[in-house]
């Protein structure tokens, strides 16, 4: 079978005013092309069954060419900048239905292509220009126009660099030159995405986080950077929910970055630990103010709930709810502020260039042409060393001693998740459950930690405003952290007597 074409794509976005700077930028790209009008139409069905297995097709028609392109977004992609593209030129207005009908079939997606409408519709003014860099072919285009959906519509003001030849790696670095100079953002929708959003009038949805899995024959260098780029998908995928404010999709982001970082400790034995060591800083970063949002959510939406089914008076829940609200909202202007800087663009772009063409290690020669297989039980090693120690003496240790135990049971189980390939995948599952068991467990006990301090935040010590309320909620907390520990040691001991799946 022919290999299926791909598109390699980086999107950012400016502000109304920055386009003639970025023009700029490109004066010394091989070739400039004029600047063109570029109508664009997206066909779907009324149940939108394109949108909802990952598909799009548009046409596009520019200087008295119509070219049709069916696009699609693999499940597991490594990131939402690649894409599978299939396109055709056309005669007329007339869709070509077979190819279509034939990929569609391919990808078991069953309906009637026939079927399809216009539903969305871009009006952009492009320029285009050709940048060769090390090798590399990149094709940099600046948009400028409206994306329309029925009644509604938003502006579009992006930059894309598509791959066109060559590495990723020099495009990657294109986009980092533009964000040291100009104030962008990371482009997280597609247009065709954008178009659907508004056709729908549905806020964006959170996506659960997930880690990609290392394929039997992968090279160490391999296994890094795929396992790295599916944990960044979770993270670009959740940006638009979090964004919004929505609870989950703040979790999921949070989720992502930990799985980031947790790959990023895994094969640190192998990487260049200057580099390494600012990139888990800038995770810590995003970890703060995400993980401050999150507990928020938790306090409210979780604890007082839970706290309100027991002997908690209502009146005193609803007291304590108010002023948390207050501090929720602040936490999550704070993730937006931050989610809509530079930042997302600056921590994504950065990590690809990094894993993508190094130098990642001192030895990268030699460290490329290792196994996985060979390298990752030293790596395992380490990881489960770690939570042993500091899960000794566990019956002695207070809330903020297990803490350290929590962050080091997470790593070993996301790095335990991405080996089902190389090992029986039924000892690693026997693994990973043991390992969840105890991060449910020690999480619970972390959550009424985070609700003492949350608690004494909204009613501190010398208040007697919400004394009898805030007093309530802390026996409840009481309780439930103490009903938490026999759980801790049952689980502790479950895994320690689990078999090692890579010994």
């Amino acid at each position: 079978m022919a290999a299926i074409p791909t598109e390699t794509e980086i999107k950012l976005v400016f502000r109304a005013d920055g386009a003639e700077g970025i023009k700029r930028h490109f004066a010394n790209a091989t070739r400039r092309g004029r600047e063109r009008n570029e109508l664009t139409t997206y066909y779907d069905t009324d149940d939108l069954l394109l949108h909802r297995h990952g598909f799009s097709l548009r046409t596009r028609k520019s200087d008295g060419h119509v070219v049709q392109t069916l696009k699609q977004t693999p499940a597991g992609s490594a990131l939402a900048f690649r894409r599978n593209e299939w396109e055709w030129n056309l005669q007329g207005d007339e869709l070509l239905f077979p190819p279509v009908r034939q990929l569609l079939a391919a990808s078991g997606v069953d309906g009637d292509v026939c079927r399809l409408k216009p539903r969305i519709v871009t009006k952009i003014r492009r320029q285009r220009f050709d940048v060769i860099r090390y090798g590399s072919e990149i094709e940099a285009a600046i948009d400028e126009g409206v994306v329309k959906a029925g009644d509604r519509e938003e502006a579009v003001h992006e930059i894309e660099l598509e791959l066109k030849h060559g590495h990723a790696g020099p495009a990657y670095r294109i986009a980092l030159e533009l964000l040291a100079h100009y104030p962008l953002r990371l482009g997280i929708e597609s247009k065709a995405d954008r178009g659907y959003r508004l056709f729908t009038g549905r806020r964006p949805a959170a996506r659960t986080s997930r880690g990609a899995t290392v394929p039997k024959h992968a090279s160490l260098k391999e296994a890094m950077a795929g396992t790295i780029e599916a944990a960044l998908q979770g993270f670009v995928a959740n940006l638009p929910a979090a964004q919004a404010g929505a609870p989950e999709g703040v979790h999921q982001a949070h989720v992502a970055l930990r799985r980031v970082r947790s790959m990023l400790v895994f094969y640190s034995p192998c990487l260049e630990q200057p580099a390494r060591e600012r990139f888990e800083n800038a995770i810590r970063e995003f970890g703060v103010v995400l993980g401050a949002a999150r507990d928020w959510d938790v306090f409210i939406d979780g604890t007082l709930c839970a706290a309100a089914k027991s002997d908690v008076p209502p009146n005193w829940i609803a007291a304590l709810s108010e002023v948390a609200e207050i501090r929720r909202l602040a936490a999550r202007l704070a993730v937006r502020q931050m989610l809509e800087s530079k930042a997302p663009a600056e921590l994504v772009l950065g990590l690809l260039a990094w894993i993508g063409e190094g130098p990642w290690t001192e030895k990268s020669i030699q460290i490329s042409r290792l196994r996985a297989f060979d390298a990752l039980p030293g790596f395992l090693d380490r990881l489960n060393d770690k939570v042993r120690r500091r899960g000794r003496h566990l019956s002695r240790l207070s809330a903020a001693e297990l803490h350290p135990l929590r962050k080091s049971i997470k790593k070993l189980r996301y790095s335990a998740e991405s080996t089902p390939e190389l090992y029986p995948g039924k000892d690693v599952n026997r693994f990973v459950k043991a390992c969840k068991k105890l991060q449910a467990v020690l999480g619970a006990i972390n959550d009424a930690k985070v609700t003492v301090r949350l608690l004494t935040e909204i009613a501190p010590g010398d208040s007697a405003c919400l004394a009898a309320a805030a007093g309530a909620v802390q026996r409840w907390n009481i309780d439930r952290q103490n009903g938490s520990m026999p759980a801790l040691e049952k689980a502790w001991k479950t895994l320690k007597h689990t078999d090692l799946f890579w010994k």
